[in-house]
């Protein structure tokens, strides 16, 4: 025995014992990871007992992941990543956040994720007054202004909203709306 190395001991209650004994029993499903390392070396012409050793899984496993990917593809074992929205949530005091949320995702949801306020607030996607049932687009930009107080006051309008008082904001605000513009010139023209 080492010198320094003291043994440890836990103590197990009857629950804990039983809900471990279970798990280790339970067949556990690999993780992503898992699965990558197995497809992978499989590519690579390893057996399935190589390829589960990679990848620290039983070989029975490898080959039902190996299987399923044969039917299914990338789908089919689980290794395709969810289709993401990515956007941009501007708001005066805060400055830009950037969310990631599920395709098909609404403005609610993004409100909702951000934990953000709407009320007396105006809020906009890419520039245009915005309903909550709005879906959003991946490089959507999304700005949540205080409503003016009061309509009936001569005030101009860009007074009323504070990022147009905040210069670096407003600054921040206009070159995160000309990338989404570049970014949708690019697509939408092939030839740049």
């Amino acid at each position: 025995m080492a010198v320094g190395v003291k043994a440890m001991s836990i103590h197990l209650n009857d629950e804990d014992r039983a809900n471990l004994e279970r798990l280790e029993k339970r067949r556990m499903k690999p993780t992503r990871r898992q699965k990558a390392i197995a497809l992978l070396r499989l590519a690579e012409g390893l057996t399935s007992s190589e390829a589960a050793m990679h990848a620290g899984i039983a070989r029975e496993e490898v080959e039902a992941v190996a299987a399923e990917f044969a039917r299914s593809g990338m789908a089919g074992v689980g290794l395709v990543e969810k289709s993401k929205t990515l956007v941009r949530l501007v708001r005066p005091g805060v400055g830009v956040q950037r969310y990631r949320l599920r395709k098909g995702a609404t403005l609610a949801d993004l409100v909702r994720r951000s934990k953000a306020t709407t009320t007396f607030q105006a809020v906009y996607l890419d520039g245009v007054l915005a309903e909550e049932t709005t879906p959003l687009h991946d490089g959507a930009v999304v700005m949540i202004v205080p409503q003016p107080k009061n309509a009936g006051v001569d005030e101009p309008w860009r007074a009323t909203i504070p990022s147009f008082q905040d210069e670096s904001l407003f600054r921040e605000y206009m070159e995160t709306l000309e990338a989404r513009r570049h970014d949708l010139d690019a697509d939408e023209d092939p030839e740049r």
